[in-house]
């Protein structure tokens, strides 16, 4: 069975409910074209990396794009769910960034969503995981995304990859709102709403 980190978890978060779209702004876009655009504001950080990111569509979302950079996967323990929860016995293969690599996933959700507070970054067992949203200037577009990345991973190429993200929404006082939270000294907190990786599973 292989799983991907951060597929399911931030999924449980995107409960999708209709919006009427503004007179003052432009109509909500169809997320592949919302995601394109995202696709296109991110080529001049992806430019310069080597080994070449990928950048890929979700087969399993219709409103997800997946960059890769310095992937690696990993075995682990998943967590059960259910009234007794624990950790399972069955190992499973999920993907993450190595050491120096990041994961990044952009969601394109069309009306309101739920999630975990934003921005915030949490802890996981083998990597760090950024949780954000940003709302696209001069539209009822929204995108929420994560950003895992290991323990060296270039912290320029981070702020860079965030930088990109939100000059999305211009002057949004919506974004205005809500800022990066490593820019603020935010520190990362422990997961409780993935409990995907088990700190007991193997590595290779």
């Amino acid at each position: 069975m292989k799983t991907i980190f951060n597929m399911k978890t931030l999924a449980h978060f995107l409960v999708i409910a209709g919006v009427g779209a503004s007179l003052a702004i432009a109509p909500a876009e169809e997320p592949k074209a919302v995601l394109r655009q995202v696709e296109e504001t991110l080529k001049p950080v992806l430019a310069g990396l080597a080994p070449t990111p990928t950048v890929e569509y979700s087969a399993v979302y219709s409103d997800c794009l997946v960059v890769q950079y310095r992937p690696q996967r990993f075995m682990v323990h998943p967590h059960r769910s259910g009234f007794f929860g624990g950790w399972s016995t069955n190992l499973v293969e999920e993907i993450g960034p190595s050491d120096r690599g990041f994961v990044l996933r952009v969601f394109a959700p069309q009306g309101e969503v739920q999630q975990p507070p934003t921005p915030q970054t949490v802890q996981e067992s083998y990597w760090w995981t950024f949780f954000n949203k940003t709302f696209i200037a001069g539209t009822t577009n929204k995108i929420v995304w994560t950003l895992s990345y290991g323990v060296d991973t270039d912290a320029k190429l981070l702020a860079s990859l965030k930088r990109a993200l939100g000059s999305l929404a211009g002057n949004s006082t919506k974004n205005k709102a809500e800022p990066d939270g490593s820019a603020n000294g935010s520190q990362p907190i422990r997961s409780e709403t993935n409990r995907t990786s088990s700190a007991a599973g193997s590595r290779r």
